[in-house]
């Protein structure tokens, strides 16, 4: 049995406390940042599931010969129906009837207290959630679907909620099995949404005569690879190593991320435009992988600091390098980097902000209850337009 709370702030005004609280937490995650920047947070949104629609066909068109020609007129299914379930977090505190006693008075109203309180639980839930941004929410029921839960072959974060480098992938090979080739593909493919990420999985009309090539070469539907992520071995020996880059103090070039992150990036780059002729927004890496890629540079070349773009005006820091715009952020698992396009990430919220607060008094320990809480789910519209750089190959193999 409860009662209710003792006169505090409204509930409202400090709700709107809150929120302006978290206003400057979003700028310490590249993901939330931007993922508001495009306006793809959405509010007070419902239903039993998280319900959209992703598109794995496109139509063709048919040639017309002679003067007199007959249309056929299909109804064809471009799209097939998906859903996720809602993941909802707290986070609980307390405050006792002797601490409020002790804080009453003019010079200590409980006012100060109950801020303090807030000051530190808000960043706490903050970094907490964020870093679920990153995870992969297949491992666990009622998770929230992070952006490792289109990628697969995840293993379980460390204490903090990171990730060593969390899957296992084939090895990049032609279609003959032995020619080393630059894209690979996770030992374990998932299920996101209840659709595989397998390439082929949903139209498998795969052709390439060239056997020492693989994928993305070749021919294919919009269908082969619609929900399937694009995987870089920056490790594969199909790179040639930069001739004036060594690694650990061995003399000679070997294949490994400092001598051919570069020819890695600009694949993944290359690709990811054209395969969905939409360019990615930024290559978000392990901030280990980012200082090693600067430590690698040779002369005159250098990150260039953007002065203005979408990440900049959200209070982000980014850099560019070859066109390219690179950020690093903590959580990224290591040794992975990822290239994103924001517009297809949405974050869907049931509530009318991201983190709510409701309070009450335990009539049995007299204690003030403040709970803390946000309610939602992380969706990518479709696995396809996403990509990652990955170890696949062991260094200097």
């Amino acid at each position: 049995m409860a009662l209710g709370g003792p006169i505090r702030i409204n509930t409202s005004t400090l709700n709107a406390w809150i929120k302006e609280e978290i206003s400057p937490i979003f700028r310490k995650s590249v993901l939330l940042a931007m993922i508001q920047a495009k306006k793809k947070i959405k509010y007070n949104c419902g239903g039993d599931k998280v319900a959209w629609n992703m598109r794995y066909l496109r139509r063709a068109v048919n040639k017309i010969t002679g003067a007199v020609t007959s249309t056929s007129f299909p109804n064809v299914s471009t799209k097939i129906p998906v859903v996720l379930d809602w993941a909802g977090y707290d986070m609980g505190e307390s405050v006792t009837k002797l601490e409020r006693l002790k804080n009453q008075g003019a010079d200590v109203k409980i006012y100060d207290l109950i801020q303090s309180v807030l000051a530190e639980l808000l960043p706490d839930f903050m970094e907490s959630w964020r870093m679920k941004l990153w995870q992969d929410g297949t491992q666990a029921a009622d998770e929230l679907m992070g952006l490792l839960s289109i990628f697969g072959g995840s293993s379980t974060p460390n204490a903090e909620g990171t990730y060593n480098n969390p899957g296992s992938y084939t090895h990049s090979h032609g279609k003959d099995g032995t020619s080393y080739w630059w894209c690979c593909t996770p030992n374990n493919s998932t299920t996101y949404a209840g659709i595989s990420t397998a390439l082929g999985a949903k139209v498998n009309d795969y052709v390439n005569t060239d056997t020492t090539q693989n994928y993305p070469l070749g021919q294919f539907s919009t269908g082969y690879n619609f929900n399937s992520p694009l995987y870089i071995d920056y490790n594969s020996p199909k790179f040639s190593p930069n001739p004036q880059l060594y690694v650990d103090g061995v003399t000679t070039p070997v294949h490994c991320w400092e001598s051919q992150w570069q020819q890695s990036c600009g694949r993944l780059q290359t690709w990811m435009g054209t395969l969905h002729n939409r360019p990615i927004d930024a290559i978000i890496l392990d901030p280990d992988l980012f200082s090693r890629a600067q430590d690698s540079m040779i002369s005159g070349q250098r990150f260039n600091v953007v002065e203005s773009s979408e990440m900049r005006a959200v209070g982000i820091k980014d850099f560019e390098f070859n066109g390219t715009s690179f950020a690093y952020e903590y959580g990224v698992p290591s040794g992975m980097g990822f290239a994103i396009p924001f517009d297809q990430l949405e974050y869907r919220c049931m509530q009318g902000q991201l983190v709510e607060r409701a309070e009450d008094q335990d009539i049995v320990t007299s204690e003030n209850l403040y709970r803390y809480d946000t309610y939602g789910q992380l969706i990518c519209k479709a696995a396809g337009f996403f990509g990652a750089l990955v170890p696949a190959t062991t260094q200097g193999t």
